[in-house]
């Protein structure tokens, strides 16, 4: 209904009744809003980006094992804090809690407790 008389008064020439159809036009998910830009930005905490470009999705148990042994400590605690301490921890050691392999070691506990 809508479409048709926007489109006649387009036809006529009469753009202003035009764009006042519009604005009358009910809101839904296609015409609310367009996406004009999309990307993602990434901050490190540390300045440090070196592990940023993965090489198809490459898993090294060797690196693993090493950051697991390295950090051992700080990610069983993050494991066990509450939600304030998991917060400030995140701020002061979010480079090392928000690495790939922290990530792994989250979901490898994950689904060894699962299992349990």
């Amino acid at each position: 209904e809508i479409d048709a008389e926007v489109k006649a008064a387009q036809e006529r020439g009469d753009k202003e009744k035009a764009a006042k159809m519009e604005a009358k036009r009910p809101l839904h998910v296609d015409n609310v809003c367009r996406v004009a830009e999309e990307r993602t930005i990434v901050n490190f905490s540390s300045g440090r980006a070196d592990r940023t470009v993965k090489d198809g999705e490459e898993f090294s148990v060797d690196s693993y094992m090493d950051f697991k042994e390295q950090h051992k400590g700080l990610l069983e605690e993050f494991t066990n804090a509450d939600w304030e301490k998991s917060h400030q921890m995140l701020a002061a050691r979010g480079d090392i809690l928000l690495d790939d392999c922290a990530n792994n070691y989250f979901m490898l506990t994950a689904l060894e407790e699962q299992m349990k």
